[in-house]
């Protein structure tokens, strides 16, 4: 027989899942005031709670139906997280592969502790929570009703992209690294300076050389219209009338 404070779950997709808070009317009205609505976020799941009653061997044990939502441990659900945290008012915790721990909260939410009542007052807690699960999106049936699922406290780190990687192993296999504040090292780049682009201007008496005007024609100089046989415009003297 399990310890009185461990249920079984046996679920494979709760594998690596460390908390499972409840859902109550509390969360119902925190979450809502800063979530969208989550029935479209997510998807439910399902998974069979074994009870642990002490005087029934645990092939006889009865069970209980929770629906939940596997909230993952991203950067952008962690405000979610800690509104279940703030809210809830008991959570399951898992003590090994199957085996989950019912904790309920302290005084303002700051210390979790094992719920310390023997299996028949357990018994009637486990029903009370089923009872009082809540959706976010505020929807009263009650095969709506589910718990929400968050992973460790450690944020999962977003995968480097290719491009990433192949920067990454080219400065790896060079003599002339350096670290950067991401970690990632990069290859040494000499610094060049840019050379400005000057215009050619065209040989000619007629051409201003130099200054801010260069390359504009002189004063009494003008285009004739026609073409010499390197293919300039031809520049001739303007006549005085």
């Amino acid at each position: 027989m399990l310890p009185n404070n461990l249920f079984t779950i046996q679920d494979n997709n709760l594998i690596g899942k460390n908390y499972i808070y409840m859902f109550n009317e509390s969360c119902e009205k925190e979450l809502n005031k800063f979530s969208s609505n989550m029935n479209s976020d997510f998807s439910k799941e399902k998974f069979q709670l074994k009870l642990n009653n002490p005087e029934l061997p645990e092939d006889q044990q009865g069970e209980m139906d929770l629906n939940y939502i596997n909230l993952e441990n991203i950067p952008k659900y962690q405000s979610k997280k800690r509104i279940m945290e703030k809210c809830s008012k008991y959570r399951f915790r898992r003590a090994s592969d199957d085996k989950w721990a019912l904790q309920v909260a302290t005084e303002n939410n700051t210390k979790w502790i094992l719920v310390p009542e023997p299996y028949p007052i357990l018994e009637k807690t486990l029903e009370k929570i089923y009872k009082n699960l809540r959706d976010p999106t505020l929807i009263e049936k009650k095969e709506d009703d589910f718990v929400l699922i968050a992973t460790t406290t450690d944020i999962q780190q977003p995968k480097e992209s290719k491009s990433t990687q192949t920067a990454t192993n080219m400065s790896t296999q060079t003599g002339n690294n350096n670290q950067t504040g991401n970690g990632i090292l990069k290859k040494k780049t000499k610094k060049t300076k840019k050379t400005k682009k000057t215009k050619k201007v065209r040989k000619h008496r007629g051409i201003i050389q130099t200054g801010g005007s260069k390359g504009k024609l002189k004063k009494g100089y003008r285009f004739s219209g026609k073409r010499l046989k390197s293919g300039m415009s031809e520049i001739v003297k303007a006549k005085k009338i």
